[in-house]
């Protein structure tokens, strides 16, 4: 193992750390940064949905029930989209899910979280 510059490299590796952790910790310090950070851009129209897993699905339509109700039938809507388009390419997540994903909706959509 080669220690030149190891050192250097550790402190680097600190001050990087420190600054993302920085970042990560006031960006998403809330349900609501969170939300406002990653569901209302797709809400607007200025980001997009993955592409690949499913995952994503139930965490954005969880954070937007908790946060901002009124808006988890638009949400839901935009997610249907995508989840449609992925199912059509049968993207191996999606399959899993896709079946029951109308329960699983319905049940997230109507019940408390």
């Amino acid at each position: 193992m080669n220690k030149e510059g190891y050192h250097e490299n550790l402190e680097n590796f600190k001050i990087i750390l420190k600054r993302c952790s920085e970042y990560v910790f006031s960006t998403y310090s809330s349900l609501e940064n969170l939300y406002e950070k990653t569901i209302q851009p797709i809400l607007d129209g200025d980001a997009t949905l993955p592409d690949v897993g499913a995952d994503w699905i139930f965490i954005d339509l969880a954070l937007c029930k908790l946060v901002e109700p009124d808006r988890f039938n638009d949400l839901k809507q935009i997610v249907l989209s995508q989840v449609d388009k992925m199912y059509q390419r049968r993207e191996p997540n999606i399959m899993d899910y896709y079946d029951r994903l109308e329960e699983i909706l319905h049940y997230l959509e109507y019940n408390k979280i």
